[in-house]
This record gives C-alpha cells, structure tokens and sequence, in this order.
C-alpha cells in the first residue's frame, strides 16, 4: 500500500513539473522593467502567465536590502514565485532569495516582497528577476 501511495505520489509531481509548470527568466536593470513574454517556434508571442507590473530595489531602514513589486496573473495559477538574485557593483552574485503565493487566480495581482542581503557591509547595484508558475 505504502508503494501505490508514493507511487502516485511522484507521479502526481512529476506530472505538474513537466505540464504545468513554467519558467520566465527576465533581466531587470534596476529601474527598468521589462516584458516576461516567451517566443516560440512558430514566432507568435505568448502570453506569460504571471507578468511583473512593476518592481523596485528598496533599502531597508535597518540595513540590508529588497525588491518590492506588483504580478499579475494571465491564468489561475496553482503556485507562483518571484525569485530574485541581487548583484554587486562588479556583477558578482551576492545572494539569491524568492517570495511566493499558492493560488493566485486569473486577472488578480499580487504585491510581493523578496528579501534580500541584511548585510550593511554589501552595496547592491543590480538585480535580476525570474517568475515561475504552476498551473
């Protein structure tokens, strides 16, 4: 019984990995906000299924730093995240850190915090964007 339950259980997982599921990476100078639509082979632009509104680096009043932001969802998504990684004055990848939201329904948005370096001796420059979503 406990092989049928975990049986199930990986397949269930590895189903909505590989159907369901989709990754958006998207370069976002700070300030700058940028498009998350994919192209496809048949050179139709798609619409991606969670888009980043609006985003901006924050300083934290304590020290230390976040990118606060508003998505909006295309479709229903079962799970949605917003990763960012945040760079140094010489592109080095000093840390990498996600907010994340569980059903998220079609034409509704989604104000996100991701927090990021609370080190006061680390000055960040830049960062970088990535949604991820489930259907």
């Amino acid at each position: 019984m406990k092989r049928y339950v975990y049986l199930v259980l990986i397949v269930t997982l590895v189903t909505m990995l590989v159907v369901g599921c989709t990754d958006n990476s998207t370069d976002h100078k700070e300030g700058i906000a940028e498009p998350a639509a994919t192209t496809s082979t048949t050179n139709e632009t798609e619409i991606p299924n969670l888009e980043i509104v609006s985003h901006q680096l924050n300083e934290e009043d304590a020290g230390g730093y976040n990118v606060t932001g508003t998505a909006k969802a295309a479709k229903t998504l079962s799970y949605a995240e917003v990763k960012v990684k945040f760079y140094d004055k010489n592109g080095a990848l000093i840390e990498t850190s996600l907010d994340s939201i569980n059903n998220l329904e079609a034409g509704k948005t989604w104000n996100f915090k991701v927090t990021g370096p609370l080190d006061d001796s680390v000055r960040i420059e830049d960062y970088k964007i990535s949604v991820w979503t489930c259907v």
